[in-house]
Protein backbone atom coordinates (compact mmCIF):
# COMPACT_ATOMS: atom_id res chain seq x y z
CA UNK A 1 0.00 0.00 0.00
CA UNK A 2 2.90 2.24 0.67
CA UNK A 3 4.87 1.48 -2.33
CA UNK A 4 1.33 2.24 -4.33
CA UNK A 5 1.29 5.84 -2.64
CA UNK A 6 5.05 6.57 -3.61
CA UNK A 7 4.67 5.02 -6.45
CA UNK A 8 1.95 7.83 -7.31
CA UNK A 9 3.78 10.98 -6.02
CA UNK A 10 7.13 9.57 -8.34
CA UNK A 11 7.60 10.69 -11.59
CA UNK A 12 6.49 9.10 -15.04
CA UNK A 13 7.72 9.77 -18.18
CA UNK A 14 5.63 10.61 -20.91
CA UNK A 15 6.55 12.36 -24.19
CA UNK A 16 9.95 13.17 -25.15
CA UNK A 17 10.98 15.80 -22.99
CA UNK A 18 12.10 14.77 -19.25
CA UNK A 19 10.25 17.35 -17.24
CA UNK A 20 12.49 17.18 -14.52
CA UNK A 21 15.24 18.63 -16.53
CA UNK A 22 13.43 21.41 -17.32
CA UNK A 23 11.90 21.87 -13.89
CA UNK A 24 16.04 21.80 -12.35
CA UNK A 25 16.65 23.78 -14.99
CA UNK A 26 13.93 26.32 -14.33
CA UNK A 27 14.77 26.77 -10.63
CA UNK A 28 18.42 27.36 -11.31
CA UNK A 29 17.07 30.18 -13.74
CA UNK A 30 14.96 31.42 -10.89
CA UNK A 31 18.11 31.05 -7.83
CA UNK A 32 20.41 32.87 -10.53
CA UNK A 33 17.52 35.56 -10.82
CA UNK A 34 17.09 36.16 -7.25
CA UNK A 35 20.76 36.15 -6.42
CA UNK A 36 21.74 38.94 -9.21
CA UNK A 37 18.95 41.24 -7.88
CA UNK A 38 21.34 41.20 -5.24
CA UNK A 39 18.37 42.25 -2.39
CA UNK A 40 18.13 40.51 0.94
CA UNK A 41 14.38 39.19 0.92
CA UNK A 42 12.72 35.87 1.68
CA UNK A 43 13.36 34.21 -1.12
CA UNK A 44 17.00 33.72 -0.81
CA UNK A 45 16.11 31.44 1.14
CA UNK A 46 15.03 29.36 -1.58
CA UNK A 47 18.03 29.83 -3.54
CA UNK A 48 21.09 29.99 -1.27
CA UNK A 49 21.98 33.68 -2.05
CA UNK A 50 25.29 32.81 -4.06
CA UNK A 51 26.56 31.16 -0.95
CA UNK A 52 25.34 27.99 -0.66
CA UNK A 53 27.40 24.93 -0.94
CA UNK A 54 26.25 24.76 -4.88
CA UNK A 55 25.24 27.34 -7.16
CA UNK A 56 22.54 27.88 -9.62
CA UNK A 57 25.38 28.45 -12.46
CA UNK A 58 26.37 24.81 -11.43
CA UNK A 59 23.40 23.47 -12.00
CA UNK A 60 22.87 25.21 -15.22
CA UNK A 61 26.00 23.90 -16.34
CA UNK A 62 25.56 20.32 -15.22
CA UNK A 63 22.34 20.12 -16.55
CA UNK A 64 23.05 21.67 -19.86
CA UNK A 65 25.72 19.30 -20.60
CA UNK A 66 23.41 16.27 -19.75
CA UNK A 67 21.07 17.33 -21.94
CA UNK A 68 23.45 16.99 -24.90
CA UNK A 69 24.13 14.22 -24.35
CA UNK A 70 21.16 12.94 -23.61
CA UNK A 71 19.59 14.05 -27.02
CA UNK A 72 22.66 12.96 -29.16
CA UNK A 73 22.19 9.23 -28.17
CA UNK A 74 21.61 7.34 -31.70
CA UNK A 75 21.36 10.44 -33.52
CA UNK A 76 23.55 11.25 -36.43
CA UNK A 77 26.89 12.53 -35.71
CA UNK A 78 26.73 15.21 -38.25
CA UNK A 79 23.27 16.12 -37.29
CA UNK A 80 24.03 16.68 -33.25
CA UNK A 81 27.27 18.41 -34.28
CA UNK A 82 25.57 21.09 -36.74
CA UNK A 83 23.03 21.41 -34.38
CA UNK A 84 25.49 22.19 -31.05
CA UNK A 85 27.50 24.12 -33.32
CA UNK A 86 24.39 25.95 -34.51
CA UNK A 87 23.33 26.68 -30.99
CA UNK A 88 27.36 27.91 -29.73
CA UNK A 89 26.91 30.60 -32.39
CA UNK A 90 22.90 31.63 -31.11
CA UNK A 91 24.92 32.00 -27.45
CA UNK A 92 27.82 33.67 -28.85
CA UNK A 93 25.58 36.44 -30.74
CA UNK A 94 23.56 36.60 -27.44
CA UNK A 95 26.32 37.50 -25.31
CA UNK A 96 27.73 40.19 -27.58
CA UNK A 97 24.85 41.92 -28.24
CA UNK A 98 23.53 41.92 -24.56
CA UNK A 99 27.14 43.61 -23.68
CA UNK A 100 26.39 46.07 -26.80
CA UNK A 101 23.40 46.59 -25.52
CA UNK A 102 24.21 47.60 -21.94
CA UNK A 103 27.12 49.46 -23.18
CA UNK A 104 24.73 51.54 -25.17
CA UNK A 105 22.40 52.06 -22.27
CA UNK A 106 25.00 53.14 -20.20
CA UNK A 107 26.60 55.49 -22.43
CA UNK A 108 23.29 57.04 -23.31
CA UNK A 109 21.60 56.99 -19.85
CA UNK A 110 21.89 57.68 -16.12
CA UNK A 111 19.94 54.04 -16.44
CA UNK A 112 21.12 52.06 -12.72
CA UNK A 113 21.80 49.08 -15.07
CA UNK A 114 23.99 46.90 -12.28
CA UNK A 115 27.06 46.29 -10.44
CA UNK A 116 30.03 47.58 -12.52
CA UNK A 117 28.16 48.92 -15.36
CA UNK A 118 28.04 52.49 -16.00
CA UNK A 119 29.23 55.10 -18.74
CA UNK A 120 32.84 54.93 -16.89
CA UNK A 121 33.17 51.49 -17.42
CA UNK A 122 34.13 51.04 -20.80
CA UNK A 123 37.71 53.17 -21.03
CA UNK A 124 38.63 52.74 -24.77
CA UNK A 125 35.77 51.39 -27.04
CA UNK A 126 37.36 50.47 -29.71
CA UNK A 127 39.20 48.02 -27.65
CA UNK A 128 36.34 47.24 -25.18
CA UNK A 129 34.36 46.16 -28.38
CA UNK A 130 37.62 44.30 -29.97
CA UNK A 131 37.56 42.60 -26.46
CA UNK A 132 33.92 41.58 -26.27
CA UNK A 133 33.69 40.86 -29.62
CA UNK A 134 36.82 37.53 -29.24
CA UNK A 135 35.16 36.84 -25.62
CA UNK A 136 37.92 38.48 -23.63
CA UNK A 137 35.35 41.33 -21.94
CA UNK A 138 31.26 40.57 -21.24
CA UNK A 139 28.60 42.00 -19.62
CA UNK A 140 29.54 41.73 -15.30
CA UNK A 141 27.08 38.55 -14.75
CA UNK A 142 26.38 37.40 -18.19
CA UNK A 143 30.20 35.55 -18.40
CA UNK A 144 28.45 32.30 -17.68
CA UNK A 145 27.36 32.60 -21.47
CA UNK A 146 31.13 32.86 -22.48
CA UNK A 147 31.72 29.72 -20.23
CA UNK A 148 28.91 27.60 -22.44
CA UNK A 149 29.89 29.11 -26.23
CA UNK A 150 33.59 27.80 -24.97
CA UNK A 151 32.06 24.31 -23.97
CA UNK A 152 29.39 24.25 -26.74
CA UNK A 153 32.20 24.99 -29.28
CA UNK A 154 34.39 21.67 -28.02
CA UNK A 155 31.35 20.00 -27.41
CA UNK A 156 31.45 18.28 -30.64
CA UNK A 157 34.48 16.40 -30.17
CA UNK A 158 33.35 15.01 -27.20
CA UNK A 159 29.92 13.90 -28.93
CA UNK A 160 32.02 12.02 -31.77
CA UNK A 161 33.76 10.28 -29.19
CA UNK A 162 30.70 8.92 -27.57
CA UNK A 163 28.93 8.28 -30.55
CA UNK A 164 31.48 6.38 -31.74
CA UNK A 165 31.80 4.18 -28.80
CA UNK A 166 34.75 5.80 -27.20
CA UNK A 167 32.55 6.80 -24.07
CA UNK A 168 35.42 6.12 -21.49
CA UNK A 169 38.12 7.56 -23.36
CA UNK A 170 35.87 10.68 -23.32
CA UNK A 171 35.35 10.29 -19.47
CA UNK A 172 39.02 9.93 -19.06
CA UNK A 173 39.67 13.43 -21.07
CA UNK A 174 37.69 15.04 -18.66
CA UNK A 175 39.43 13.95 -15.51
CA UNK A 176 42.54 14.16 -16.83
CA UNK A 177 41.97 18.13 -17.56
CA UNK A 178 40.56 18.46 -14.44
CA UNK A 179 43.30 17.37 -12.77
CA UNK A 180 45.66 19.20 -14.57
CA UNK A 181 43.81 22.46 -13.47
CA UNK A 182 44.18 21.18 -9.90
CA UNK A 183 48.05 20.83 -10.77
CA UNK A 184 48.35 24.36 -12.57
CA UNK A 185 45.23 26.57 -12.67
CA UNK A 186 47.35 28.92 -14.44
CA UNK A 187 48.45 26.39 -17.16
CA UNK A 188 44.91 25.45 -18.15
CA UNK A 189 43.44 28.70 -17.91
CA UNK A 190 41.82 30.01 -21.49
CA UNK A 191 41.99 34.07 -21.98
CA UNK A 192 38.34 34.55 -22.40
CA UNK A 193 36.07 36.74 -20.02
CA UNK A 194 34.46 33.38 -18.28
CA UNK A 195 32.82 33.78 -15.30
CA UNK A 196 34.93 29.95 -14.19
CA UNK A 197 37.80 28.10 -14.89
CA UNK A 198 36.64 26.20 -17.80
CA UNK A 199 39.03 23.27 -17.30
CA UNK A 200 38.56 22.89 -13.26
CA UNK A 201 34.52 22.89 -13.49
CA UNK A 202 34.78 20.66 -16.70
CA UNK A 203 33.17 17.51 -15.39
CA UNK A 204 30.35 19.67 -14.72
CA UNK A 205 29.86 19.88 -18.29
CA UNK A 206 31.23 17.07 -19.96
CA UNK A 207 31.37 14.87 -17.31
CA UNK A 208 27.26 15.65 -17.38
CA UNK A 209 27.85 14.55 -21.10
CA UNK A 210 28.72 11.34 -20.51
CA UNK A 211 25.73 10.20 -17.70
CA UNK A 212 22.94 11.83 -19.99
CA UNK A 213 24.28 9.74 -23.12
CA UNK A 214 24.58 6.32 -20.50
CA UNK A 215 21.31 7.65 -18.94
CA UNK A 216 19.32 4.51 -20.05
CA UNK A 217 22.44 2.22 -19.02
CA UNK A 218 22.94 4.06 -16.18
CA UNK A 219 19.55 4.20 -14.63
CA UNK A 220 18.70 0.18 -15.56
CA UNK A 221 21.81 -1.14 -13.70
CA UNK A 222 21.30 1.70 -10.72
CA UNK A 223 17.94 0.13 -10.31
CA UNK A 224 18.96 -3.70 -9.86
CA UNK A 225 22.03 -2.82 -7.97
CA UNK A 226 20.72 -4.19 -4.64
CA UNK A 227 22.87 -1.31 -2.66
CA UNK A 228 21.51 1.21 -4.72
CA UNK A 229 18.68 2.83 -2.54
CA UNK A 230 21.19 2.86 0.64
CA UNK A 231 23.46 4.74 -1.04
CA UNK A 232 20.59 7.55 -2.14
CA UNK A 233 19.76 6.99 1.56
CA UNK A 234 22.98 8.50 2.40
CA UNK A 235 23.07 10.95 -0.28
CA UNK A 236 20.04 12.88 0.94
CA UNK A 237 21.52 12.41 4.26
CA UNK A 238 24.83 13.77 3.64
CA UNK A 239 22.94 16.69 1.94
CA UNK A 240 20.80 17.38 4.96
CA UNK A 241 23.81 17.31 7.34
CA UNK A 242 25.68 19.72 5.26
CA UNK A 243 22.26 22.26 4.89
CA UNK A 244 21.98 21.97 8.89
CA UNK A 245 25.57 22.77 9.20
CA UNK A 246 25.63 25.08 6.88
CA UNK A 247 22.54 27.01 8.95
CA UNK A 248 24.96 27.04 11.85
CA UNK A 249 27.69 28.08 10.23
CA UNK A 250 29.24 24.84 10.98
CA UNK A 251 29.22 24.72 14.36
CA UNK A 252 30.04 21.17 15.83
CA UNK A 253 31.74 20.49 12.76
CA UNK A 254 35.15 18.35 12.85
CA UNK A 255 38.00 21.87 13.14
CA UNK A 256 39.28 20.49 9.49
CA UNK A 257 35.76 20.31 7.96
CA UNK A 258 34.86 23.70 9.72
CA UNK A 259 37.89 25.28 7.86
CA UNK A 260 36.76 24.14 4.56
CA UNK A 261 33.36 24.52 4.60
CA UNK A 262 33.45 27.66 5.58
CA UNK A 263 35.67 28.71 2.95
CA UNK A 264 34.22 26.90 0.65
CA UNK A 265 32.39 30.00 -1.18
CA UNK A 266 31.51 30.63 -4.83
CA UNK A 267 34.76 32.32 -5.68
CA UNK A 268 36.83 29.08 -4.68
CA UNK A 269 34.47 26.98 -6.90
CA UNK A 270 34.36 29.20 -9.61
CA UNK A 271 38.63 29.57 -9.85
CA UNK A 272 39.73 26.47 -8.12
CA UNK A 273 36.86 24.01 -7.69
CA UNK A 274 38.64 21.54 -5.45
CA UNK A 275 38.06 17.77 -5.61
CA UNK A 276 35.55 18.28 -1.89
CA UNK A 277 33.94 21.41 -3.44
CA UNK A 278 33.09 19.37 -6.57
CA UNK A 279 32.00 16.13 -4.55
CA UNK A 280 29.76 18.63 -2.42
CA UNK A 281 28.29 19.83 -6.09
CA UNK A 282 27.62 16.53 -7.56
CA UNK A 283 25.84 15.22 -4.30
CA UNK A 284 23.35 17.78 -4.35
CA UNK A 285 22.77 17.02 -7.72
CA UNK A 286 22.22 13.69 -7.32
CA UNK A 287 19.63 14.76 -4.78
CA UNK A 288 17.78 17.12 -6.87
CA UNK A 289 17.28 14.19 -9.15
CA UNK A 290 15.95 11.99 -6.48
CA UNK A 291 13.79 14.35 -5.24
CA UNK A 292 12.57 15.41 -8.61
CA UNK A 293 11.76 11.82 -9.15
CA UNK A 294 10.26 10.72 -5.99
CA UNK A 295 8.21 13.74 -5.03
CA UNK A 296 7.72 14.88 -8.64
CA UNK A 297 3.93 15.25 -8.56
CA UNK A 298 3.91 17.31 -5.29
CA UNK A 299 6.97 19.23 -6.68
CA UNK A 300 5.52 20.17 -9.96
CA UNK A 301 1.53 20.76 -8.65
CA UNK A 302 3.89 23.37 -6.82
CA UNK A 303 5.99 25.02 -8.72
CA UNK A 304 6.17 23.60 -11.98
CA UNK A 305 3.74 26.19 -13.58
CA UNK A 306 6.41 28.74 -12.57
CA UNK A 307 10.06 26.71 -13.31
CA UNK A 308 9.21 24.55 -16.28
CA UNK A 309 8.40 27.31 -18.42
CA UNK A 310 11.20 28.92 -17.58
CA UNK A 311 13.60 25.88 -17.67
CA UNK A 312 11.92 25.26 -21.39
CA UNK A 313 13.56 28.58 -22.50
CA UNK A 314 16.30 28.63 -20.88
CA UNK A 315 18.15 31.05 -22.56
CA UNK A 316 15.60 33.92 -23.32
CA UNK A 317 14.40 33.41 -19.73
CA UNK A 318 18.46 34.78 -18.74
CA UNK A 319 18.12 37.32 -21.47
CA UNK A 320 14.87 38.55 -19.71
CA UNK A 321 16.63 38.48 -15.84
CA UNK A 322 19.08 40.91 -17.22
CA UNK A 323 16.82 43.26 -18.89
CA UNK A 324 14.49 43.11 -15.59
CA UNK A 325 17.18 44.11 -13.63
CA UNK A 326 17.46 48.04 -14.75
CA UNK A 327 13.68 48.00 -14.39
CA UNK A 328 13.32 46.57 -11.06
CA UNK A 329 16.67 49.01 -9.74
CA UNK A 330 15.14 51.57 -11.63
CA UNK A 331 11.65 51.93 -9.81
CA UNK A 332 11.19 54.80 -7.18
CA UNK A 333 10.80 52.69 -3.65
CA UNK A 334 13.44 50.22 -4.45
CA UNK A 335 16.85 50.14 -2.44
CA UNK A 336 19.19 48.23 -1.30
CA UNK A 337 18.44 48.23 2.54
CA UNK A 338 14.79 47.75 2.54
CA UNK A 339 12.17 45.67 4.77
CA UNK A 340 12.71 41.45 3.77
CA UNK A 341 9.24 41.71 3.21
CA UNK A 342 9.07 44.83 0.80
CA UNK A 343 12.40 43.31 -0.92
CA UNK A 344 10.56 40.24 -1.26
CA UNK A 345 7.76 41.97 -2.87
CA UNK A 346 9.38 43.65 -5.41
CA UNK A 347 11.70 40.62 -5.99
CA UNK A 348 8.08 39.01 -7.02
CA UNK A 349 7.59 42.05 -9.14
CA UNK A 350 10.68 41.41 -11.12
CA UNK A 351 10.09 37.97 -11.28
CA UNK A 352 6.60 38.98 -13.10
CA UNK A 353 8.38 40.77 -15.26
CA UNK A 354 10.67 37.67 -16.44
CA UNK A 355 7.70 35.67 -16.23
CA UNK A 356 5.82 37.24 -18.16
CA UNK A 357 7.82 37.76 -21.05
CA UNK A 358 8.44 34.07 -21.16
CA UNK A 359 4.79 33.45 -21.43
CA UNK A 360 4.44 36.27 -24.13
CA UNK A 361 7.15 34.27 -26.26
CA UNK A 362 5.49 31.16 -25.58
CA UNK A 363 2.30 32.38 -27.02
CA UNK A 364 3.83 33.94 -29.97
CA UNK A 365 5.61 30.65 -31.06
CA UNK A 366 2.85 28.43 -30.05
CA UNK A 367 -0.41 30.47 -31.30
CA UNK A 368 0.59 33.25 -33.75
CA UNK A 369 1.18 31.13 -36.85
CA UNK A 370 -1.72 28.80 -36.07
CA UNK A 371 -5.45 29.01 -36.68
CA UNK A 372 -7.44 32.48 -37.02
CA UNK A 373 -9.35 30.94 -33.97
CA UNK A 374 -6.29 30.57 -32.20
CA UNK A 375 -4.82 33.41 -32.93
CA UNK A 376 -7.00 35.88 -31.54
CA UNK A 377 -7.10 33.91 -28.37
CA UNK A 378 -3.44 34.59 -28.61
CA UNK A 379 -4.45 38.74 -29.64
CA UNK A 380 -6.37 38.69 -26.16
CA UNK A 381 -3.73 37.17 -24.24
CA UNK A 382 -1.10 38.97 -25.39
CA UNK A 383 -2.69 42.46 -25.19
CA UNK A 384 -3.00 41.79 -21.32
CA UNK A 385 0.84 40.78 -21.02
CA UNK A 386 1.87 44.05 -23.01
CA UNK A 387 -0.35 46.11 -21.03
CA UNK A 388 1.19 44.57 -18.07
CA UNK A 389 5.32 45.21 -19.55
CA UNK A 390 4.03 48.73 -20.99
CA UNK A 391 2.85 49.62 -17.52
CA UNK A 392 5.69 48.44 -15.67
CA UNK A 393 8.04 50.26 -18.65
CA UNK A 394 6.44 53.38 -17.69
CA UNK A 395 6.71 53.18 -14.39
CA UNK A 396 10.16 52.83 -14.58
CA UNK A 397 10.47 55.99 -16.97
CA UNK A 398 8.24 58.20 -14.63
CA UNK A 399 10.82 57.25 -12.14
CA UNK A 400 13.99 57.87 -13.59
CA UNK A 401 12.58 61.31 -15.58
CA UNK A 402 11.25 62.63 -11.91
CA UNK A 403 14.07 62.85 -9.32
CA UNK A 404 14.75 59.27 -7.56
CA UNK A 405 13.95 58.47 -4.36
CA UNK A 406 17.56 57.91 -3.35
CA UNK A 407 19.12 60.90 -4.91
CA UNK A 408 21.50 62.76 -2.24
CA UNK A 409 19.40 66.27 -2.23
CA UNK A 410 22.38 68.09 -0.46
CA UNK A 411 26.06 67.77 0.61
CA UNK A 412 25.92 66.44 4.01
CA UNK A 413 27.31 69.18 6.50
CA UNK A 414 29.61 66.58 8.71
CA UNK A 415 31.45 65.38 5.62
CA UNK A 416 34.67 65.22 6.73
CA UNK A 417 37.69 65.54 4.25
CA UNK A 418 41.65 66.58 5.87
CA UNK A 419 41.93 70.43 5.66
CA UNK A 420 45.82 69.74 4.27
CA UNK A 421 44.80 68.14 1.45
CA UNK A 422 46.57 70.18 -1.67
CA UNK A 423 43.83 72.64 -3.87
CA UNK A 424 42.84 70.96 -6.37
CA UNK A 425 43.74 73.02 -9.37
CA UNK A 426 40.84 75.42 -9.47
CA UNK A 427 38.03 72.95 -8.79
CA UNK A 428 36.65 73.14 -5.11
CA UNK A 429 36.77 70.12 -3.00
CA UNK A 430 33.81 70.08 -2.21
CA UNK A 431 31.83 70.45 -6.17
CA UNK A 432 34.55 67.40 -7.22
CA UNK A 433 32.82 65.86 -4.51
CA UNK A 434 29.36 66.67 -5.24
CA UNK A 435 30.03 65.77 -8.93
CA UNK A 436 31.10 62.24 -7.98
CA UNK A 437 28.08 61.09 -5.86
CA UNK A 438 25.54 62.72 -7.71
CA UNK A 439 26.43 60.06 -10.59
CA UNK A 440 25.05 55.99 -10.47
CA UNK A 441 26.46 53.83 -8.68
CA UNK A 442 27.28 56.51 -5.96
CA UNK A 443 24.21 58.64 -5.03
CA UNK A 444 21.94 55.11 -4.20
CA UNK A 445 25.16 53.71 -2.28
CA UNK A 446 25.93 57.03 -0.62
CA UNK A 447 22.27 58.06 0.75
CA UNK A 448 22.12 55.16 3.05
CA UNK A 449 25.56 56.70 4.41
CA UNK A 450 25.56 59.75 5.32
CA UNK A 451 28.07 59.91 7.86
CA UNK A 452 30.61 58.47 5.44
CA UNK A 453 33.99 60.00 5.28
CA UNK A 454 36.87 61.02 2.01
CA UNK A 455 39.73 59.83 1.83
CA UNK A 456 41.71 61.76 -1.08
CA UNK A 457 44.97 61.08 -2.82
CA UNK A 458 46.36 63.52 -5.60
CA UNK A 459 48.87 62.65 -8.37
CA UNK A 460 49.62 64.14 -11.79
CA UNK A 461 46.46 65.95 -12.08
CA UNK A 462 44.42 62.80 -10.85
CA UNK A 463 42.65 62.39 -7.99
CA UNK A 464 41.50 59.03 -5.97
CA UNK A 465 38.97 59.74 -3.59
CA UNK A 466 37.52 56.36 -1.37
CA UNK A 467 34.25 57.02 0.36
CA UNK A 468 34.28 54.98 3.52
CA UNK A 469 32.11 54.74 6.46
CA UNK A 470 34.05 55.17 9.05
CA UNK A 471 31.33 53.11 12.11
CA UNK A 472 31.27 49.81 10.36
CA UNK A 473 35.00 50.27 8.81
CA UNK A 474 33.74 49.53 5.46
CA UNK A 475 35.10 51.23 2.27
CA UNK A 476 31.81 52.15 -0.19
CA UNK A 477 33.41 53.08 -3.15
CA UNK A 478 36.24 54.66 -5.13
CA UNK A 479 36.32 57.41 -8.06
CA UNK A 480 39.23 58.16 -10.00
CA UNK A 481 39.22 62.16 -11.39
CA UNK A 482 41.01 63.95 -13.72
CA UNK A 483 41.17 67.12 -11.69
CA UNK A 484 41.51 70.00 -14.16
CA UNK A 485 38.55 69.06 -16.11
CA UNK A 486 36.34 66.86 -13.73
CA UNK A 487 36.23 63.55 -15.75
CA UNK A 488 35.64 60.60 -13.61
CA UNK A 489 38.16 57.80 -15.46
CA UNK A 490 37.57 55.04 -13.15
CA UNK A 491 34.69 54.48 -10.42
CA UNK A 492 32.82 51.43 -8.84
CA UNK A 493 31.05 50.64 -5.78
CA UNK A 494 32.67 47.92 -3.43
CA UNK A 495 29.46 45.17 -3.33
CA UNK A 496 29.55 42.76 -0.31
CA UNK A 497 30.03 39.89 -3.95
CA UNK A 498 33.12 41.69 -5.09
CA UNK A 499 34.73 41.68 -1.36
CA UNK A 500 33.30 38.11 -0.62
CA UNK A 501 34.91 36.99 -4.04
CA UNK A 502 37.91 38.66 -3.21
CA UNK A 503 38.12 37.26 0.31
CA UNK A 504 37.75 33.53 -1.66
CA UNK A 505 41.05 33.83 -2.67
CA UNK A 506 42.60 33.93 0.99
CA UNK A 507 43.15 30.53 2.07
CA UNK A 508 44.67 29.77 -1.15
CA UNK A 509 47.12 33.04 -1.05
CA UNK A 510 47.69 31.73 2.35
CA UNK A 511 48.92 28.50 1.32
CA UNK A 512 51.14 29.32 -1.90
CA UNK A 513 52.98 31.95 0.21
CA UNK A 514 53.42 29.47 2.81
CA UNK A 515 52.40 32.17 5.94
CA UNK A 516 53.49 30.16 9.09
CA UNK A 517 50.80 27.92 10.25
CA UNK A 518 51.68 28.88 14.05
CA UNK A 519 51.00 32.94 13.87
CA UNK A 520 47.82 34.89 13.99
CA UNK A 521 47.43 36.13 11.12
CA UNK A 522 45.33 39.31 10.47
CA UNK A 523 44.31 40.15 7.03
CA UNK A 524 43.70 44.16 5.33
CA UNK A 525 41.82 43.37 2.04
CA UNK A 526 41.63 46.80 0.12
CA UNK A 527 40.39 47.06 -3.93
CA UNK A 528 42.89 49.07 -6.32
CA UNK A 529 39.89 48.38 -9.01
CA UNK A 530 37.35 46.49 -10.15
CA UNK A 531 39.56 43.47 -10.38
CA UNK A 532 42.72 44.26 -8.26
CA UNK A 533 43.25 43.70 -4.61
CA UNK A 534 45.91 44.34 -2.16
CA UNK A 535 46.13 42.26 1.33
CA UNK A 536 48.71 43.29 3.93
CA UNK A 537 48.91 40.07 6.53
CA UNK A 538 50.46 40.95 9.80
CA UNK A 539 50.87 39.76 13.25
CA UNK A 540 47.41 39.65 14.90
CA UNK A 541 49.38 39.63 18.13
CA UNK A 542 51.95 42.04 17.60
CA UNK A 543 50.25 43.79 14.86
CA UNK A 544 53.15 44.08 13.08
CA UNK A 545 53.01 44.20 8.97
CA UNK A 546 54.64 40.75 7.42
CA UNK A 547 53.44 40.55 3.70
CA UNK A 548 52.03 43.10 1.25
CA UNK A 549 50.88 41.51 -1.98
CA UNK A 550 48.35 42.50 -5.03
CA UNK A 551 46.16 39.94 -6.27
CA UNK A 552 44.17 39.88 -9.41
CA UNK A 553 40.58 38.61 -7.92
CA UNK A 554 39.79 36.95 -11.37
CA UNK A 555 42.05 33.92 -10.67
CA UNK A 556 43.89 34.72 -7.48
CA UNK A 557 47.16 35.59 -9.60
CA UNK A 558 49.71 37.03 -7.30
CA UNK A 559 51.09 40.17 -9.50
CA UNK A 560 52.94 41.92 -6.70
CA UNK A 561 54.40 40.70 -3.52
CA UNK A 562 56.75 42.54 -0.96
CA UNK A 563 57.92 41.29 1.98
CA UNK A 564 57.94 43.99 5.32
CA UNK A 565 60.72 43.66 7.44
CA UNK A 566 60.71 45.16 11.09
CA UNK A 567 62.82 47.89 10.07
CA UNK A 568 61.22 48.84 6.90
CA UNK A 569 59.74 52.16 7.19
CA UNK A 570 57.49 51.91 3.80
Amino acid sequence: MQQGKSHQLAYQQSGKRDLRLDWLRGYALFAMSINHAGFDSYLQFMTGNASFLISAAEVFLFISGYTLGFIAKGRDLGKVVMRTLNRAWTVYLVAIGIAFAFAALALATDLILWDDVSATSYGDLLEWGINVITMKEALHGSDILIAYVIYLALAPLALWGLLTGHTGKVLAATIIIYLLSQLSLDATALPVASFRHLAANDILFFGAMVLGFQRNWLGRTWRTWKPSRIIDGLVISVCLLLLVGYATNFTGFPAVLQDFLRANELGLREFVMPLPSLLIVLLYIRAAFILTTRWWQPLNRSLGWLLIPLGQASLFTFVMHLVAMPVLFNTPGVSEDMPLASASLWNIYYLGIIYGTVQLRRLWLTQVWTTPRQGSRFGRNSRVILTVLTGLALVTVAGRTSEPVWALQSWPESLAWDEDEPTLEGLEVEQLLASVTQQSPFAEVLADHLDYEVAIEVENDVARIEFIDEEQDQLLGVAVIEVARGVVLESFVVTPNMRAAAEAWLPQLRTELEIPTDLEIASYLHPLNVDLWEVIFEDEVAEDPLLWIIFDARDGTVLERHDISEDDDE
